[in-house]
């Protein structure tokens, strides 16, 4: 027994002095030296740990200035991104071995605090030129991108230059004038019960729409919206014109379904020799029709460059909607029925169809959402 717990003993005092950890074998080797620096911290002796510290942060940091070397010279769009991520790196690994005692005495971190200053004032410099240029063109679609680089520019350094005051002056111009035209109606919703009905109005759709996206005043994005009644009046020159164009449908044959159901109900049916009550049961059988209707709608949207005469952008939207018709009839007595069977048989010859004009307002407030939102992500910024 002895023995045993001087084995176990040996092995736990072997296992103490263990590395805590194969960093020199990790993929992210970046992670592997951070923690590192932790062990360390826990454990001064760890030789895993101090071997890592050593070895992983001149190759990082080589890795990382060679990666800068590259971005510097690249013309991609992303380059300034690129470029703080590797100074952030260097800058992460610099401030975990200031930070740590053991670290800071194995190797010697440099402080690039002053390179992502500088980074961060070239990169809102570099924006801010291109944004100026662009702005000067006179052209509402340079404008829009010379918002952007602004706010750019504005991210890497708050408030540079003049930076706040560009902002808006490429928001002014940028506005764009939309005109909503009315809408075309392409329904084929002919030849069945609904053609009786009164055509609906389609004279408020494009109104709401140009209402609701903020018509004159809009404020979340560069844009002003006209009907083209109102754009005639005002004699506004469309940058964009929205066409839209519907059609519905119903499916041609109905769902139908039939189904029972048997009621009873106790009856008074004379009296017994003293006097008493009696009682019979009376049944009927209803036959209940119901009728499913699944109609559907569909909108074609195209956003067009008046002056460019191209189109900017073409979708179409498809919602649909099921609607069911019910009647019944009966046979037994009819004094088994309650309210509530006779309003279902009263309906028989009178059915309550929807109208056309009903189920093209439904149809118009399922598919509106969708041209909204589409207009919108059209005028807005990036």
């Amino acid at each position: 027994m002895k023995k045993f717990y001087t084995a176990i003993t040996l092995f736990i005092f072997l296992f103490s002095c263990k590395p805590t950890g194969d960093f020199l074998t990790r993929r992210n080797q970046e992670k592997a030296f951070l923690d590192a620096v932790k062990a360390l911290d826990k454990n001064p002796e760890d030789a895993g740990a101090r071997q890592a510290v050593t070895v992983l942060y001149p190759k990082l940091q080589q890795q990382h200035l060679g990666n800068i070397e590259l971005y510097r010279t690249s013309n991609d769009e992303s380059r300034w991104d690129n470029l703080s991520a590797e100074y952030n790196s260097l800058q992460k690994m610099y401030d975990a071995v200031t930070a740590s005692r053991i670290a800071s005495g194995l190797v010697k971190a440099e402080n690039y605090q002053s390179n992502i200053v500088d980074l961060r004032r070239a990169a809102a410099e570099d924006y801010y030129q291109r944004a100026v240029q662009l702005n000067n063109t006179g052209n509402k679609s340079n404008a829009k991108l010379a918002y952007t680089f602004f706010k750019r520019s504005d991210n890497w350094v708050p408030g540079y230059k003049d930076v706040k005051t560009m902002i808006n002056i490429a928001w002014q111009n940028s506005i764009i004038n939309v005109v909503i035209n009315p809408i075309r109606d392409n329904n084929w919703m002919m030849g069945n019960k609904w053609n009786t009905f009164n055509n609906f109005s389609y004279d408020n759709f494009n109104q709401t729409l140009t209402r609701e996206l903020g018509g004159t005043n809009a404020v979340w994005y560069p844009a002003r919206f006209f009907t083209d009644w109102d754009a005639r009046r005002m004699n506004i020159i469309p940058d964009w014109n929205v066409n839209i164009s519907y059609q519905s449908f119903e499916l041609p044959n109905p769902q139908d379904k039939k189904r029972f159901k048997n009621v009873s109900k106790n009856v008074e049916n004379g009296r017994d020799s003293l006097g008493g009550i009696k009682y019979r049961t009376i049944t009927a059988t209803i036959t209940i029709y119901e009728q499913t209707f699944i109609v559907r709608g569909k909108m074609d949207m195209e956003i067009t460059d008046f002056n460019a005469r191209r189109s900017i952008s073409m979708e179409s939207f498809t919602e649909d909607f099921a609607y069911k018709n019910e009647y019944a009839t009966f046979t037994g007595d009819k004094r088994a029925l309650d309210d509530n069977d006779w309003k279902l048989i009263n309906k028989k010859g009178n059915q309550n169809y929807m109208s056309k004009e009903e189920i093209n307002n439904e149809l118009y407030r399922r598919l509106y959402p969708h041209i909204k939102s589409r207009i919108e992500n059209a005028v807005r910024f990036n």
